[in-house]
């Protein structure tokens, strides 16, 4: 159903499919964000700048209470390097993943299968994902460190 980890590591080294990519590999395609309509579809905007991804990371942010900043995924990815227990930062990252993975997953519904997953909806799949992946990795914390690498 959703992409995982393979999805959170493109973005850090390898570009998603996004349009913007695409083109630069010449395909030949009229770009618009899938989810807002309003801009090209590019990495930055349809993981940061979309209105539906800054309605997902302010939710995140309401949810840590911390103000974050959401301008690049390093930027993002520096919210879970706080001075936190091990048990917050690992429950923290899980959702900086699957608030990724999440906006992934909902580009791809509209896009592939006309489905329109609001951002409410998408908030309840990142909470599900986030409670489920730290269960269990209290149920085995084995797979810890390699959350924790990602």
């Amino acid at each position: 159903m959703l992409a995982g980890p393979r999805l959170f590591g493109t973005l850090l080294f390898l570009p998603p499919n996004t349009d913007d990519n695409l083109i630069r590999r010449g395909c030949q395609i009229p770009s618009m964000c899938t989810l807002c309509g309003l801009a090209q579809e590019t990495s930055s905007h349809l993981f940061i700048n979309c209105p539906f991804a800054i309605e997902i990371w302010n939710w995140l942010a309401s949810i840590i209470n911390l103000p974050c900043n959401f301008t690049s995924v390093m930027e993002i990815l520096k919210i879970a390097e706080r001075n936190w227990s091990a048990q917050f930062k690992l429950v923290v990252l899980a959702a900086i993943i699957f608030c990724f993975n999440i906006i992934w997953y909902c580009r791809n519904q509209k896009r592939f299968n006309d489905k329109i997953i609001l951002p409410r909806s998408a908030i309840n799949l990142i909470i599900s994902g986030t409670s489920l992946l730290v269960f269990l990795a209290f149920k085995s914390p084995k797979i810890v460190p390699w959350i924790l690498s990602l």
